[in-house]
């Protein structure tokens, strides 16, 4: 099937003139994170940002969409989900004999350790994407 590539930079697009036969909406999608990564590795060469919002429209040869690859995907890895505790209805009385001061405690105890959790994802995207910048 003829899938067509449109990078989509911020309002600015370029769309695919010719497109490119693949056998599957799997194959076009494999190639379609490759070309990201080449325009992306080949703006970081020139010295020039990738934005968050990039991404490649894979269309069909009729201009329907069939997918989306997006430039922060193949640039970052995920991010972690973020819990929200349910929040106190009222106000819990500074005693450890009371359950709702305990149930207020675990959670902030639980909100506390998730927060070093998405510190240490936070870094190690950091180092993956400098040992990333090194490879360029």
């Amino acid at each position: 099937m003829l899938y067509l590539f449109n990078v989509v930079m911020g309002k600015g697009e370029i769309e695919d003139p010719e497109g490119s036969e693949f056998s599957c909406l799997d194959d076009a999608r494999a190639e379609a994170r490759q070309v990201a990564r080449d325009l992306a590795a080949e703006e970081l060469r020139q010295g020039r940002p990738v934005e968050a919002d990039w991404r490649i429209d894979i269309t069909d040869q009729f201009g329907s969409v069939q997918a989306v690859v997006r430039f922060q995907s193949i640039l970052l890895k995920p991010r972690l989900r973020m819990v929200h505790p349910k929040p106190v209805t009222e106000e819990a009385p500074a005693t450890l004999g009371d359950p709702a001061f305990l149930d207020h405690y675990y959670r902030t105890q639980a909100l506390r350790h998730e927060m070093h959790a998405i510190a240490a994802n936070i870094s190690a995207t950091f180092q993956e994407m400098r040992a990333k910048l090194a490879q360029l």
